[in-house]
Parts: C-alpha cells; sequence; structure tokens
C-alpha cells in the first residue's frame, strides 16, 4: 500500500513538472494610446485559448474550437492557463460591446509558442479602449480664432499659427473629460498612413461639469491637425488599422487639418532662451509640452531617481541637493526650460529639442554628478540669453 502510494505521489508530481503555463494581463487604456504609464487592470474580460494546429500564428478553422476561456479576474485584469503540454498556441481576447482594443495594435490575437516544460510563459498583454464619452451632454460648440472672430465650424477657419479657443456648454447632472489639441503634421491633411506621424504641439485637457467653459491651445507654423474630443489626447496614433484614433474609440468631436510648409524647418536655432522661472509663471505660452506631462515622458529618466511620474512643472522648482539625485534634479530643472525654448515658434534656441533629449539621456545615463552638473551649466548659459518672447508668447 505505501508502494502504491510513493508511486502515485511520483506520477503526480512528474505530470505537474512537465506542464508549462501562459499567463497575462488585461488593462484599461484610459488615454487610448495603446500600452502606456496610465494603464490599469481590467476585470471581465474572455481570453480564449488555441491550439495553434498551423502553426500560423492566428486562429482559423484548422485549429478548431478553443482549448479553454477564462476571465481577466478582478482587481489584478490577469488571466493563466495552466497544464499546457510543447506546441504552438493562440490567446485570442474578446473586448464587451463598449470597448475597442488597443494592443497588439493590429489583431486580437497573441501567439505563443510553448518550448520547455517546466515553464510560465507570462508577459502577454492585451490592452482596451472604454468608450465612456457622452458626446450628447456637450452642446453650444463655437470656436474663437486669435481672440477676434468666433465661428461654429473649425473647417475652412483655422490658419497655421493660430490661436484657437473651443467653447461649450456641459448639461445639466453631466460630468465630462475633454482635449483640445493641436498636432504637427506631415502633411495638410491626415490618412491613415500619416496619422501614426503626426507630435501633440500643444494641449489642453479638462474635466467639466454643467455650464459654459473653453479650452485653448495655439496651431503650429506648419503642416497641423487640430481636434476637438472627448477624454484624453492620443499620443502618438496607432499604424494603420488599429483602434489608436479618436473616430475608432467614438469620442471625436470635431477636428481639421491644414498649413503650408513642413514642420521640419519649424525650429530655428540662434541665441534665444528663457529662464526655468519664466517658464514656470507663464504656462499659457508652452508650445508642444504641457505642465502635467511627465519627465518620464520626454527623457529616459533612470528609475534608481524615482522620478518618472514628476511632472515638467514640478521640474522647474527643482531645487537640487547633493549626489546623482541632487545632480539630475538641476539638470532637470533646466532641461525642462531648454525643450520649452527651443519648441517655441518664436524662441531661436542653441540646440534642437532632439539635441536637448539626446544630450540629457547621456548624461543622467553616466550616473555621474559632474558629468551631469557639466549639463546642467550649459544649459543654464543657454537659459538665460534673454530675448524671444514676452510674458504672452509674442515675439520680441
Amino acid at each position: 500500500m505505501n508502494r502504491n502510494a510513493t508511486c502515485t505521489f511520483e506520477s503526480l508530481e512528474r505530470r505537474s513538472l512537465l506542464a508549462a503555463t501562459i499567463s497575462g494581463v488585461v488593462v484599461h487604456d484610459p488615454s487610448g494610446n495603446g500600452l502606456s504609464i496610465d494603464d490599469k487592470p481590467l476585470a471581465g474580460v474572455v481570453v480564449k485559448l488555441y491550439a495553434d494546429k498551423n502553426g500560423n500564428g492566428k486562429v482559423d478553422a484548422t485549429d478548431g474550437a478553443a482549448l479553454a476561456s477564462k476571465t481577466s479576474a478582478a482587481v489584478t485584469g490577469a488571466f493563466a492557463f495552466t497544464g499546457l503540454g510543447l506546441g504552438k498556441y493562440v490567446l485570442e481576447e474578446t473586448p464587451p460591446a463598449n470597448q475597442v482594443r488597443t494592443f497588439p495594435h493590429l489583431s486580437n490575437e497573441i501567439a505563443v509558442n510553448v518550448t520547455q516544460k517546466n515553464a510560465t510563459y507570462g508577459s502577454n498583454v492585451f490592452a482596451n479602449y472604454i468608450k465612456t464619452f457622452d458626446k450628447t451632454a456637450i452642446s453650444n460648440i463655437t470656436y474663437t480664432i486669435n481672440g477676434t472672430t468666433t465661428v461654429s465650424t473649425l473647417t475652412g477657419n483655422v490658419t497655421e499659427g493660430d490661436k484657437v479657443q473651443v467653447n461649450f456648454a456641459v448639461a445639466a447632472g453631466k460630468t465630462v473629460e475633454l482635449s483640445l489639441v493641436s498636432y504637427k503634421a506631415t502633411a495638410p491633411f491626415s490618412d491613415a498612413n500619416n496619422l501614426q506621424f503626426q507630435q501633440i504641439y500643444q494641449v489642453a485637457t479638462g474635466t467639466f461639469g454643467a455650464g459654459r467653459h473653453s479650452l485653448t491651445v495655439w496651431v503650429p507654423k506648419c503642416y497641423f491637425q487640430l481636434d476637438f474630443v472627448g477624454g484624453k489626447a492620443i499620443d502618438p496614433f496607432g499604424p494603420a488599422g488599429s483602434n489608436i484614433l479618436y473616430g475608432a474609440q467614438s469620442r471625436l468631436i470635431s477636428f481639421v487639418n491644414g498649413g503650408t510648409q513642413s514642420c521640419d524647418c519649424l525650429e530655428k536655432t540662434g541665441k534665444e532662451g528663457l529662464t526655468p522661472g519664466f517658464w514656470k509663471n507663464h504656462t499659457s505660452v508652452w508650445q508642444n509640452y504641457s505642465p502635467n506631462q511627465t519627465l518620464e515622458s520626454v527623457f529616459d529618466v533612470p528609475d534608481s531617481l524615482g522620478l518618472d511620474n514628476t511632472t515638467l512643472l514640478q521640474a522647474l522648482n527643482f531645487g537640487g541637493g547633493g549626489g546623482v539625485k541632487g545632480a539630475a534634479q538641476n539638470l532637470f530643472r533646466h532641461a525642462v526650460a531648454a525643450i520649452l525654448n527651443a519648441a517655441h515658434a518664436n524662441v531661436e534656441y542653441a540646440l534642437a529639442t532632439s539635441q536637448i533629449i539626446t544630450q540629457v539621456n547621456a548624461a543622467l545615463a553616466s550616473n555621474n554628478a559632474a558629468t551631469i552638473n557639466a549639463l546642467k551649466n550649459k544649459l543654464d548659459a543657454f537659459n538665460n540669453a534673454g530675448g524671444g518672447i514676452d510674458a504672452h508668447g509674442k515675439p520680441i
């Protein structure tokens, strides 16, 4: 009896050790950008597992019915399929009717090749945007161009370099998040192929209750797109065929394209620059960047600094300190001012934004206080050159 019990135990243990697991998570993508730092676990989404019998990486008639089905867990959004043998499999997500998949970009399927008997194949992520925007809550929409002319439509009324204010009313008992966002574009029109290359120029976002409200942004002095949308701004748009688009997410209110010149010529280098204090106190004249953006959204911030989620506006208030972290804080104060100088259409800064970002990332990666301080001193000098714009963003 003892011998049989021992044999049974070894048999079960052996089968367990030879089994593989495929796991992952479903997340809520509130910005609609695909995978990003603001994603949260999403429960209640069905994920199915198929045997990929013909090895083509997708579900088709050859594969037959699903081997199993799991629902993403409450709190964690996790799912797992256990006890699997070697071979090729496909995970397939089925978003509920009020959701659209934003990752993977072009398919609701993830191929997994199980090659080891006692292994877990994790890191399989599905991201969904939840369509909660109620367009009927918004009414009486008008647009004020350059503070003087108010029109009922963007089409035919916006040109490059304009300041655009959208005015709107939110219905009683409603609360909505809205964004007005301008993009630098590669052409004076948008299509499925060039949308993914647009870059945010300026964005204004807010959550509004009942009453009259407004949002204001500048349009770049080059090819552009301007969008008034529900929810947060998308940056960047997804590739052709994806759902990383305002229309696919059912939150586009209005938009317009235009411009007469390439944005590649927008940044002009020179000997102008304004201080961190100027940019800290004049957030209304920021272009291309917003005060609530994080440092990590612009720079490659080392995890050891613990500053990934610090906003650009907060960085302008850094006081520095000792060691590498103190040096990095001093650098960030001037680096944020530097990119704001370089991004502004009327400031001819010593460096282009791409150069600033590259140099800052390299200095931070050195993990050397002296190297970081040397770049801080360089940007400090550039930021004290003066000129460019006044407190209202007008050329001087």
